[in-house]
């Protein structure tokens, strides 16, 4: 049996549980849910195993969401990225896909906003084509079919013109006619 040392609520819809059940205590951050689900359990009550299993679990769900926020806070990172990332954290694969779903419902995570932002960073910044960009951008785990849509979207709107990119890129290179076509193959302007 596993005894509660000490009830600390967090003021964040959280509660802190310091839990021993034996030689070294451990504390586990589970929500005000979860915890109203256990009966609200004082210091000095002992858990049972499904209620520990619990208590577990969402403490497991809480740590990979902060490390979600974490690894999200560095930069853009897709979905499959991040869940590679939480995966390699060693998270279980059903709590990773609640951390990713907990990261796109808060806004933490939209791909379509870091597409866009990407998109448009390499192809003003970096003045690459469509086709690195894409090729670049589905290496990092963006869909092939998300990454087109937003070179679309930017290109249509004219938010972005590859053909006036291509042509600031040539005049900043003093690219001959010949260099052109390797140019653009190599800068992505064509497959």
């Amino acid at each position: 049996m596993q005894r509660i040392l000490s009830v600390r609520h967090t003021g964040h819809g959280h509660v802190m549980l310091r839990i021993t059940g034996g030689e070294r205590a451990v504390l586990y951050t589970v929500t005000e849910m979860t915890y109203s689900s256990l009966g609200f359990p004082p210091s000095g009550e002992e858990l049972c195993g499904g209620d520990m299993d619990a208590v577990i679990r969402d403490d497991s769900l809480f740590r990979a969401q902060k490390k979600a926020l974490g690894i999200l806070s560095y930069g853009d990172v897709s979905r499959s990225m991040l869940r590679m990332k939480l995966l390699r954290a060693g998270f279980d694969r059903d709590i990773v896909e609640e951390a990713v779903k907990f990261a796109v419902q808060g806004g933490y995570l939209d791909e379509e906003r870091q597409l866009a932002r990407l998109v448009e960073r390499e192809a003003r910044e970096s003045m690459r084509g469509p086709y690195y960009i894409k090729r670049k951008l589905t290496a990092k785990g963006y869909s092939s079919r998300d990454v087109s849509e937003a070179i679309i979207a930017l290109s249509e709107s004219g938010q972005i013109d590859f053909d006036e990119i291509f042509e600031r890129l040539c005049d900043k290179l003093g690219a001959s006619e010949e260099e052109r076509t390797a140019l653009a193959y190599k800068r992505g302007f064509r497959a």
